[in-house]
């Protein structure tokens, strides 16, 4: 008898480890990049758009993941986000969190600045904010193409070696706000200790040039490849 029980609690033991195993393999992904290591928990009601969707959107550009509300019908309509790392040429630690915010202030302006006679895109503003020992650089910005309205909130959230930019989306019929995006976006990421941005003195002025690298592509080349592409892929 005394068998018996201990190989009931051994055996509710093991289903227990392998149900804890399948909630991680199912509610986190885990990127590894060469210069940053970190986790995102897909929180309820999400999942991931397929690693092929993504290939086939943005050809030649790299994606670390991509989510989408489970209630939609298509992937890139209503809401989404998208989630990358921009490498910078030199390592941010060591540089001012403020002084880095302002860089990229005067990136965006300049980056959102072009318009056509078909597009239109709108700055709305930049604010930073430290969470969790994050430190968060969020642009807010509106886009208008043709016929199609877009409004996108970018969160840049500094590491050692650059940014992890999450982007969130939300087009016509989306059933999240932009705060409801960011929010999503900013609870549920985790960065490997190693790979974790350390503010210091200031000790030297810094350039665009040196932590802006890959950043101008992080918002608008999104949204003109991707948003507003022709081509639609459904769920399968």
């Amino acid at each position: 008898m005394r068998t018996r029980n201990t190989i009931q609690r051994i055996w509710i033991i093991i289903m227990m480890s392998f149900v804890g195993i399948y909630t991680y393999g199912q509610y986190t992904i885990q990127i590894l990049q060469k210069s940053c290591k970190y986790t995102f928990v897909i929180p309820e009601g999400w999942d991931t758009i397929p690693r092929s969707v993504l290939m086939q959107k943005l050809p030649g550009y790299s994606i670390d993941a991509g989510l989408y509300p489970l209630q939609q019908q298509e992937y890139f309509k209503g809401n989404y986000i998208l989630i990358n790392f921009l490498p910078t040429i030199k390592t941010l630690n060591g540089f001012p969190f403020k002084q880095i915010e302002e860089d990229l202030v005067k990136m965006n302006k300049k980056k959102l600045l072009p318009n056509t006679d078909t597009l239109r895109v709108t700055y709305k503003g930049t604010e930073s904010k430290k969470l969790d020992g994050y430190c968060h650089v969020y642009t807010l910005s509106s886009i208008v193409k043709d016929s199609v309205a877009l409004e996108c909130v970018q969160d840049l959230l500094l590491t050692k070696f650059g940014y992890v930019s999450l982007s969130g989306y939300q087009k016509e019929g989306g059933k999240y706000a932009l705060s409801e995006l960011l929010d999503v976006m900013t609870r549920n990421i985790q960065i490997q200790q190693p790979y974790k941005y350390v503010e210091s003195a200031p000790k030297q002025h810094i350039t665009c040039v040196q932590v802006m690298v890959s950043v101008c592509i992080g918002l608008l080349v999104y949204i003109i490849i991707i948003l507003f592409s022709k081509r639609k892929k459904n769920k399968k």
